[in-house]
């Protein structure tokens, strides 16, 4: 099955197996068919080795992996790379949480949403896309790869600030750079298997870190864990901001 859709601001030629997997990209599907920037085709091989890796997954459900590690391979070379993290925009400005699983990313974004209203926006629960293709901003962009949650729009924001979390008894952010910052990203970066490819995205990296803060956030899970980031990369009073 052959169809088109737009991510991160390219038109994109997918070809698949399974006609379920057209599915998994109908918030995406556009009508742009001349000239993609991106084709991406799925084989059997493909699918085949996604159950090599142990995957026990419908063959279905390995399909739409497969086209996640084709599209974390062919994005460097326009300018655009996969991380793992929660994304969010608040007043038209992207925020970028990013953290291993399980360490609070979906439930951090989710109190932000609660507790500051509609302001908030949903980006990407789990595997949005930086952009840089925009000579004046890195844009942090919805994909279809959402997480368990499912929690993904197509929509894009100007990247303000990125927040790496951390567990915690109290809540305190600091801004980091250099080593602690490389550190704190580098696993949370799809790092492309090509060596042309890894090297554009580390490449991709090092201009992230020079233009956008970055931010440690120890936390719990409670209202002051808001307002410590919130206040930190918005330049916002909460108090002033929240719902009440």
């Amino acid at each position: 099955m052959e169809f088109f859709v737009k991510i991160a601001g390219i038109s994109i030629k997918i070809k698949t197996i399974f006609p379920e997997t057209r599915k998994r990209f109908k918030d995406y599907e556009c009508s742009e068919k001349i000239n993609p920037e991106m084709v991406v085709e799925i084989t059997s091989e493909d699918i085949i080795k996604e159950c090599r890796e142990g995957r026990a997954y419908s063959r279905e459900y390995l399909e739409t992996l497969a086209l996640l590690r084709r599209f974390g391979e062919q994005f460097p070379k326009t300018e655009r790379m996969l991380v793992h993290g929660a994304a969010v925009a608040y007043k038209n400005r992207g925020y970028l949480f990013a953290a291993p699983s399980g360490t609070g990313k979906s439930t951090h974004i989710l109190l932000w949403r609660k507790l500051l209203g509609d302001n908030v926006k949903i980006i990407n629960g789990d595997k949005p896309v930086l952009s840089f293709g925009n000579a004046n901003d890195i844009l942090i962009c919805g994909s279809p790869w959402a997480g368990k949650e499912g929690w993904q729009k197509n929509r894009m924001a100007p990247l303000a600030g990125i927040c790496i979390l951390r567990q915690g008894t109290s809540n305190r952010i600091t801004r980091i750079s250099g080593k602690k910052a490389v550190e704190g990203l580098f696993r949370q970066i799809y790092l492309p298997r090509d060596t042309k490819a890894a090297e554009k995205t580390l490449e991709l990296l090092n201009r992230l870190l020079a233009r956008i803060p970055v931010y440690r956030l120890e936390c719990d899970m409670s209202e002051q864990a808001v307002k410590a980031s919130f206040e930190k990369m918005t330049g916002f009073v909460f108090e002033k901001e929240r719902v009440h």
